[in-house]
């Protein structure tokens, strides 16, 4: 991760403060200057709705919060390798992808409950990352799960796909459909009880039982894939993964639309 910076935070962490600002922001972007508003009547009254209150807004903002939370899965700091052979070396070979991030300490102080790192190859990242992604795929997130690297210096998150449709690839192997995507962060437990989740700004994780427009970076495992970025989408509308200005230039767009321009941009014609 090129030129990163890492921030510890006592209450909270960047994702929080994104969150609660998209927040605060949907609820006063509709406010107009005082010098152009009409003057309010009965009618125009009837037809806004109300302005949210002060606790409206907290409330809705902790559930912003509560709802990021549980997407990051926890892995226990002295969590034990698998017994079975096959699943030890399976799981040392995707630990390694991980290695060398220096993100998660061997001993935090007692008030860290995050840590963000920031990413210029993410910022650097476009909207649709077409020809920085090896495959792209749509798919349904079955299961998720946290790791430490081999090293214990990194921790992912590692999710358990059911693919539907492949954009670009081919995938390396065509006799099954899950495949496992993964990407840098995940809470960490510490023996003295102490969780401290660990992140890259402005990155999200895929919600168990939604199904995303995944765009992937191949690994040294054939059957795993890191998540560049991705778009929930359902049979309506679409949203981003992740924030960040170039992703919410495609919020609520029109699912089919959405796709057609992916697979535009795929043949080139983007």
């Amino acid at each position: 991760m090129a030129k990163a910076r890492t921030r510890m935070f006592g209450v909270g962490v960047c994702g929080v403060i994104v969150l609660t600002g998209l927040v605060l922001f949907s609820a006063g972007a509709s406010k107009v200057p005082n010098s152009i508003s009409p003057q309010p009547n009965s009618l125009t009254s009837l037809a806004q709705p109300p302005a949210k209150s002060k606790e409206a807004k907290q409330q809705e903002g902790a559930r912003a919060l509560q709802e990021f939370h549980a997407r990051f899965p926890t892995i226990d700091y002295d969590s034990p390798e698998p017994t079975n052979p096959e699943e030890k070396a399976k799981r040392r070979k995707r630990n390694k992808h991980y290695d060398r991030k220096g993100l998660v300490s061997s001993n935090p102080y007692d008030t860290t409950s995050g840590v963000t790192e920031d990413s210029e190859v993410f910022y650097n990242l476009p909207a649709l990352p077409v020809a920085q992604s090896d495959v792209i795929l749509t798919a349904s997130v079955l299961n998720s799960s946290a790791h430490l690297s081999n090293d214990k210096m990194g921790v992912y998150s590692e999710f358990n796909v059911q693919v539907d449709a492949v954009l670009k690839g081919p995938l390396p192997s065509s006799q099954t459909s899950l495949i496992s995507v993964s990407r840098l962060g995940g809470v960490v437990r510490y023996p003295s009880g102490q969780k401290v989740l660990y992140e890259i700004a402005h990155q999200n994780m895929p919600a168990i039982g939604k199904r995303y427009l995944f765009f992937l970076k191949a690994t040294d495992d054939a059957q795993a894939y890191e998540i560049a970025t991705g778009y929930e989408i359902d049979p309506q509308r679409v949203q981003p993964l992740d924030y960040g200005e170039a992703f919410e230039s495609h919020r609520g767009t029109d699912t089919i639309i959405f796709m057609n321009t992916v697979r535009q941009a795929i043949a080139g014609k983007n």
